[in-house]
């Protein structure tokens, strides 16, 4: 999943690029491609805090998961608790064994999208670069070798860096969303939709 920052300022650098979208979706992130195409900035803001709201309910439920059964083990833990008596064995290692896979497929989508989003303002802003794939490869092995080098020898700052991080997206969030609303054209619903 894409970064909201990442999502707003896709939309900003590619409003001359909009129309070309649906034809030629390997010009954007494929996270944001939903809400550029079903409302631009709005759609992407919406879509934002639908996902938001979707996930307070699982957070809301596995909360409740966990207070009736505490445990450290995880998600398949409360399978295996929760589930029938017949098939508390096989659904706690189907859970877990799909928790793996979701852990080693996030590591490699934020990598590519990390990269998409370093590589996407450079192929749009510079008309001298010229991409190859073998570019896109190597930011996502300088993402994941960041990654690897700040859990290995920095994680003991990690609360500092977090709040930075905190910090830092609600400024940015700020930043990026008030010249958005500021500076995007106006246009009625039906215009360009409705014209009949």
């Amino acid at each position: 999943m894409s970064t909201w920052e990442g999502q707003l300022t896709q939309v900003s650098i590619l409003k001359r690029e909009l129309r070309q979208i649906s034809k030629d979706t390997d010009k954007t992130n494929g996270a944001s491609t939903f809400g550029v195409i079903n409302g631009e900035t709005a759609g992407l803001i919406y879509c934002y805090l639908g996902n938001f709201v979707g996930l307070l309910a699982v957070i809301a439920s596995m909360a409740e998961m966990a207070s009736m059964a505490p445990t450290a083990g995880g998600q398949y833990h409360w399978v295996s608790e929760f589930a029938p008596a017949g098939g508390q064995r096989f659904l706690g290692y189907g859970t877990g064994r799909v928790c793996v896979l979701g852990q080693e497929t996030g590591i490699t989508s934020i990598a590519v999208l990390t990269s998409s989003e370093i590589q996407s303002p450079i192929v749009i802003n510079s008309p001298s670069y010229v991409f190859e794939r073998r570019h896109t490869t190597l930011l996502i092995l300088l993402v994941n070798f960041i990654g690897i080098i700040f859990n290995t020898y920095l994680a003991k700052r990690l609360p500092l860096v977090e709040g930075i991080v905190l910090l830092f997206h609600i400024c940015d969030f700020i930043a990026l969303l008030v010249p958005l609303w500021a500076l995007a054209p106006r246009s009625t619903a039906s215009k360009g939709l409705w014209d009949t």
